[in-house]
């Protein structure tokens, strides 16, 4: 009778275990936008065309030539194999195969046993990975996920069973990770996080007598893994990159990096300008470590010491949250497991594994629904990457040195080198602090820009027009320059060659029918993609066509559209146009049905300071910047009130 109870138990167990691989590979599951991918795959291809890592730069129009440790030759190598084996596709499924292998190694990471134990933690890790959806990219770091759960797997199977022969496992382990990430050092810190758990617990024993000391196999493996990361053929420059990288995502007013890459800004600012993805950091942060009340009479020192110890870097940068739950909500759920103890085991088995089932459905709904409507897995995420501006230079057989945005450089090599040589790619540990800041600087003050292409030769010039908002500017000085002229255009991305080429036609943005004819193409461009891509793309049109100071042609295009952005981005363009009675009505409607608005705030203190009303005004811009502290009108208006008290 107790064996067949044991085997409903075990079949329930197994159930919820694969429910929870086929919720955690659906939530990875999704198209592939990330831009990064592109310049690993050309990595990998150059690795396989020449046989041979690259020592230098064999890309960038700035760092060609520049030394080059690229620590992610196996990871390249194994994403170019299976692009060339099925495309795209490949990566995405193995992606959602990997994360959700991943998340099985972490439910038994968690101690789960029995079919209660099993409910309780499968649908809570889903609703953590859920949290995190947005970072699961293709990228090194899903290899690096698998990795840390194998870690954690072993090493709390050691601190259950004390067995030291298991250890070994990491020696191999750790020899293969230093040649797939930079993360790579969270395997020696997880080991020394056990490790410094281990000693504590010794010193909390006060000398009680421990025949088995457990701090000594484990200094033992550290040093074994300490060891294993030599095992890479970039040598101490190789071993090196991790704290380059580091270096460079240390928060603060003068970082460069942090500030001005989107997955290097702190995930607290990050909130704080409206991104609602990375809200739930913080409850889950919360959480993990409120876990470690539940352990105050027999405290974890090794499980605390590892969340802690990954919470620093998710603080300094957003890209590093997805480590922080991939180690934080595995532990935190083993210390509620080892709280609950024997009450699991009066469960009963069927309803717990019914309940458990249940839940992971309820997580799984909205990640079905929100799959259903995204793009093939077979095509590149939508509007993120220069595809027809590519196209055309292929077809133009241009060469020499594009000027592009970070996110457009890896695409651009991956597709046209060696022909074309960006200027900027994903790869920022290659760029100087001063390159940097003079690719931000032209953006930023487009007459910094002749003097810039000259200097490089530049032969073409592609951009984003929708985001980041940052090339906007650059965007609307080359659509004036007698030097370049606007040979594509869709609302998300503009291609300009120079003036004297003659093919194809420049486009016209000042004649009300070419920019009705443009909008329209922009429309059917974009209209397969779903009505918010269509949107997205409009929007981007007007927003140029505003800084272009054509405000009347932006509100023919917006005409249509629908939604607070469009009003919002009206009322701009009616403030543009001298009618700010109308403009103030329209961001006042936005505002009142959203007062968190931050657009309309800042436009709405913009207004004010037009019209004298100053108090006003600045409360309006600080209700705006304590919103998003980098909102550009708000910034615009303290920058007059602090010009006028000078």
């Amino acid at each position: 009778m107790r064996l067949g109870a044991a085997a409903r138990g075990d079949r329930a167990s197994l159930a919820l275990a694969l429910a929870l691989f086929a919720v955690a590979s659906l939530i990875a599951l999704f198209p592939l936008n990330d831009t990064d991918l592109w310049w690993h795959l050309a990595s990998g291809r150059w690795i396989v065309e020449h046989r041979a890592l690259p020592g230098a730069d064999p890309f960038g129009a700035v760092t060609g030539g520049r030394p080059w440790a690229d620590v992610h030759w196996l990871f390249q190598l194994g994403a170019l194999a299976l692009y060339r084996l099925a495309g795209l596709s490949a990566l995405g499924f193995a992606k959602a195969a990997l994360v959700g292998a991943g998340a099985v190694l972490l439910l038994r990471a968690a101690g789960a046993r029995g079919a209660a134990a099993h409910a309780c933690v499968v649908p809570s890790l889903a609703l953590a990975l859920l949290s995190v959806r947005h970072l699961l990219l293709v990228r090194p770091v899903i290899v690096t996920l698998l990795f840390a759960a194998v870690f954690l797997v072993l090493l709390e199977r050691f601190a259950r069973d004390g067995r030291p022969r298991i250890l070994l496992v990491l020696l191999p382990l750790q020899a293969l990770w230093v040649n797939v990430q930079p993360l790579w050092p969270l395997g020696p810190f997880l080991l020394g996080a056990y490790l410094g758990g281990a000693v504590a617990q010794r010193l909390a024993s006060k000398g009680q007598p421990d025949p088995h000391p457990r701090w000594r196999p484990l200094a033992f493996a550290l040093v074994g893994v300490a060891l294993a990361c030599l095992a890479t053929p970039l040598g101490l420059e190789g071993l090196a990159v991790p704290f380059r990288h580091l270096g460079r995502i240390e928060p603060g007013p003068a970082s460069l990096f942090s500030l001005n890459v989107s997955e290097n800004v702190p995930a607290f600012l990050l909130e704080r300008g409206g991104d609602t993805e990375i809200r739930p950091f913080k409850w889950l942060a919360a959480a993990a470590f409120a876990s470690f009340l539940l352990r105050v009479r027999a405290p974890r020192f090794d499980r605390l010491l590892a969340v802690s110890g990954m919470l620093v870097p998710a603080l300094m940068a957003n890209r590093n949250v997805l480590p922080f739950v991939w180690v934080a909500a595995p532990l935190a759920l083993a210390n509620v497991l080892d709280f609950l103890g024997e009450r699991l085991s009066r469960v009963p088995k069927a309803p717990a594994a019914l309940a458990g089932l249940a839940a992971s459905v309820l997580v799984a709904i909205p990640v079905a629904r929100a799959a259903y409507s995204e793009p093939s897995l077979g095509a590149p995420g939508p509007f993120r990457l220069p595809l027809r501006s590519t196209e055309l230079l292929d077809e133009m057989g241009v060469e020499g040195t594009v000027f592009c945005s970070i996110r457009y450089g890896g695409y651009l090599l991956f597709r046209l080198h060696p022909r074309v040589r960006p200027t900027i790619d994903g790869r920022l540990i290659l760029q100087t602090p001063e390159e940097f800041r003079e690719h931000l600087a032209v953006g930023d003050e487009p007459r910094r820009f002749d003097a810039y292409a000259a200097r490089l030769g530049v032969r073409a010039v592609v951009l984003p027009v929708f985001a980041p908002d940052r090339y906007r500017r650059l965007v609307a000085y080359l659509y004036r320059s007698a030097s370049w002229r606007m040979v594509h255009l869709d609302g998300f991305e503009a291609l300009f060659l120079p003036a004297e080429s003659r093919h194809p036609p420049g486009i016209s943005l000042e004649e009300p029918r070419a920019v009705a004819a443009l909008a329209a193409q922009v429309s059917a461009a974009w209209r397969p993609q779903g009505p918010l891509v269509e949107a997205r793309a409009l929007r981007g049109l007007a927003e140029l066509l505003a800084e272009l100071g054509l405000p009347s042609r932006a509100r023919e295009v917006l005409s249509g559209l629908k939604g607070p952005a469009a009003r919002v981005l009206e009322a701009r363009c009616l403030y543009l146009e001298g009618r700010l009675t109308e403009a103030r009505a329209r961001a006042g409607a936005v505002l009142e049905a959203d007062p968190g608005d931050v657009e309309s705030l800042g436009l709405l203190a913009l207004i004010a300071l037009d019209e004298g009303r100053a108090t006003e005004s600045l409360d309006m811009a600080r209700r705006a910047l304590a919103e998003n502290p980098r909102d550009p009108l708000a910034a615009q208006v303290l920058a007059r009130l602090e010009g006028g008290r000078r």
